[in-house]
């Protein structure tokens, strides 16, 4: 009972961690959410001339006049807390609570790990307590560039009180700690700016220098103690993550399952709690069930054991009795025994009729066949109880045919209709019933019920139809994919193209905003002619191939890409080979070729330093074919995922559908062309598109 008791709070333990996990696909990505929301205004806001005019020349009074205002109003639109302009130094130039700056000491933020990433040309991110406001958020902090040279730095700080009121909400406790172990976000406020572990004397000194979370805390441990590790697991809780935790909630003391995960993209750690109570409901209620389930064994077996007492007893007198009836019908007994075990061990019906039709016998899987016992059938003319009401007319003809001596030997099909309703299919052999004697006495049937095969054989055709069907929704959805996959690309241009013009428009650029827009209608309608292309292949049709010029090629495609290139902050080099020969292609689908390449491009360099964010573009040709080379700077091709590169649907992206190097390559085959990948020496990936010259 204590090793089933054991047995189910281990299985009740591993479903509660089951839960845990998937509390983090909505735990995680809600945080991540609330991180990544406003990460880009600060860049946004960067961008803005004035920013620059203004830092070139702080003490300007105008400007401040203009600029405080500017950032007062887009803090208050964002719905954030702070916007603060940063000199290089760290000093504050500007923010969106000027007025309240005026009555205050100056704030030098040069010590802050996002100001310091920020200089260095990366996005900062930090979680801290403003040292006036007393009001903790994250910091996000964007270089402001004037070219390549980092002038000051734009900081935007966002309060996540909804993500810890959503904590709150789901009734189990969340905390988030950081690099230091310091609980900074949780869903009970008593243990905020408590630590995993204690701190040493380099973080203490590290956090007085910086004041991220303010003065005034201790940073005293968090009220918990670990009891012992999950039964089953690594006896270091660290391991794995799972570990038992006793500690008090809201003046009650319980014992939770914890689970930490550390996150990808910030040096924190998520902790979750879990209520191990109901676990251990289910180990107490198993040792009942099994306590329970005991007790009725033994009354069972108790029973059971006076029960075959009496079974005894009654079974020696019965003994006595049969042994004497047996010596007096010992050969009648052989004779029916025999003749009955023969006929109830056959698996086919047998059925046998006197010359007029009358039943004068039955087997018992006859009997089991139709559902009548014997003496409902012994006896009968046609028409018999089993016969199918549907199928009456061939019924009388086979009966005539039985009766009359023309059956075939080969036999015949017939359909019965079962007591209960179901149908039963039978496969007939009738053959003369000759007596000892060798008078003709009628007729006896052999049935065979092929019920099985029949269903079978419906089975296979029904299997046939959905395997047709699934090929043609298997179909659909391949188009249906690469419909999503290329479209895509066209899609998001648009949408980089309305952030640009929306700030064109918020600035007063007319100029910049028409180009904007021509821009999006560009993509537009290069959209529609990808879903013409679709369509045309959808009919089988030949997509529109003409004589297309390289150089145009490449050129237009940088030019639908050229605010999400400055966006990502990456150049482009691109070389031309003198006196290029024409190709007979697709030019929208070439194009959607040259652009997946170098998007792909852009993506193996985000973590790239800004300086080595590079594509380099080379076009040329040799005697028989021309090529277009796209080298970027990235992480590379892993050596083991190589050979699954052009495979549909694989991919390393997270969001990513694989589809884009399967497209890029079929439309380059369907051309009479080729795509291969090596690795680049300098760090990256080369790929090579190569087209036969046109005629």
């Amino acid at each position: 009972m204590a090793a089933f008791g054991e047995w189910a709070f281990r299985r009740a333990v591993t479903a509660q961690v089951d839960s845990m996990h998937r509390n983090l696909e909505v735990l995680l990505p809600a945080l991540e959410s609330a991180i990544t929301r406003y990460q880009d205004f600060p860049y946004a806001v960067a961008r803005d001339r004035l920013a620059w005019d203004f830092l070139a020349d702080p003490l300007n009074l105008h400007l401040q006049d203009k600029f405080d205002p500017y950032l007062q109003d887009v803090n208050r639109r964002l719905g954030t807390e702070l916007l603060v302009l940063l000199d290089v130094k760290g000093g504050v130039v500007s923010s969106s609570n000027w007025q309240a700056r005026l009555t205050q000491e100056p704030e030098n933020y040069s010590d802050r790990p996002e100001f310091k990433q920020a200089l260095a040309g990366r996005l900062g991110l930090n979680y801290a307590v403003d040292a006036r406001t007393g009001i903790a958020g994250l910091h996000i902090a964007q270089p402001v560039q004037n070219g390549d040279t980092i002038i000051g730095v734009m900081v935007l700080t966002v309060r996540l009180d909804a993500v810890q009121n959503a904590w709150r909400q789901r009734g189990s406790p969340v905390v988030l700690t950081d690099s230091h172990g310091i609980v900074f976000l949780s869903s009970e406020p008593e243990w905020l700016y408590t630590t995993i572990a204690p701190l040493g004397a380099d973080d203490l000194r590290q956090l007085d220098a910086s004041q991220q979370y303010g003065k005034g805390h201790q940073f005293a441990p968090l009220p918990w103690r670990i009891t012992r590790p999950i039964p089953g697991q690594v006896s270091d809780p660290s391991a794995d993550g799972h570990y038992e935790v006793l500690t008090r909630v809201q003046g009650k003391e319980h014992i939770f399952l914890a689970l930490d995960t550390r996150l990808d993209e910030w040096p924190w750690t998520l902790i979750q709690l879990s209520d191990l109570a109901t676990s251990q409901r289910e180990r107490w209620s198993a040792i009942a069930s099994a306590t329970l389930a005991s007790g009725f064994l033994l009354f069972g077996a108790m029973y059971l054991r006076q029960r075959e007492k009496r079974f005894r007893e009654l079974r020696s007198a019965r003994e006595q009795l049969e042994q004497r009836v047996r010596e007096r019908t010992k050969d009648l007994e052989e004779e029916v025994s025999f003749r009955k075990a023969m006929e109830d061990s056959l698996l086919v019906g047998v059925r046998a009729r006197d010359l007029e039709g009358h039943v004068i016998y039955v087997n018992p899987a006859m009997c089991e066949m139709t559902g009548y016992h014997a003496d409902e059938l012994l006896g009968r003319l046609p028409p018999y109880p089993y016969w199918h009401p549907d199928e009456t007319e061939k019924h009388w003809a086979d009966n005539r045919a039985d009766l009359s001596g023309r059956a075939g030997l080969t036999g015949y099909e017939s359909r019965f209709r079962h007591r209960d309703g179901h149908d039963v299919f039978t496969m007939i052999y009738t053959t003369p019933l000759i007596d000892a004697t060798g008078t003709h006495k009628g007729w006896m049937s052999s049935v065979v019920d092929i019920t099985a095969q029949k269903r079978a054989e419906e089975q296979q055709r029904q299997h046939v139809e959905q395997m047709q069907r699934a090929g043609r929704l298997a179909s659909l959805g391949e188009m249906a994919s690469t419909l999503a996959h290329e479209i895509n690309q066209p899609l998001m241009a648009m949408a980089s193209f309305a952030s640009a013009a929306r700030i064109y428009s918020e600035q007063n650029k007319p100029a910049q905003l028409v180009e904007s827009l021509d821009s999006i209608k560009a993509q537009a309608l290069r959209a529609r002619s990808i879903i013409d292309r679709i369509r045309l292949a959808a009919k089988q049709q030949t997509p529109g191939f003409q004589p297309c010029d390289l150089h145009a090629v490449v050129t237009n495609v940088l030019a639908l890409m050229r605010f999400d290139l400055r966006q990502r902050k990456v150049r482009v080099q691109v070389h031309y080979a003198d006196h290029l020969p024409q190709v007979h292609a697709d030019r929208v689908m070439l194009e959607q070729v040259v652009m997946n390449l170098v998007v792909n491009g852009i993506q193996a360099m985000q973590t790239t330093p800004v300086a080595k964010r590079v594509v380099d573009i080379r076009v040329g040709a040799d005697d028989a074919q021309a090529w277009i080379r796209v080298a970027d700077h990235g992480t590379g091709i892993a050596p083991e995922i190589a050979s699954q590169l052009f495979q549909a649907f694989f991919t390393t992206k997270p969001d990513g559908l694989g589809l884009g190097l399967k497209i890029c390559r079929t439309i380059l085959e369907g051309h009479g062309g080729r795509l291969e990948f090596e690795s680049n020496p300098q760090g990256g990936t080369v790929f090579t598109v190569y087209l036969p010259i046109a005629p």
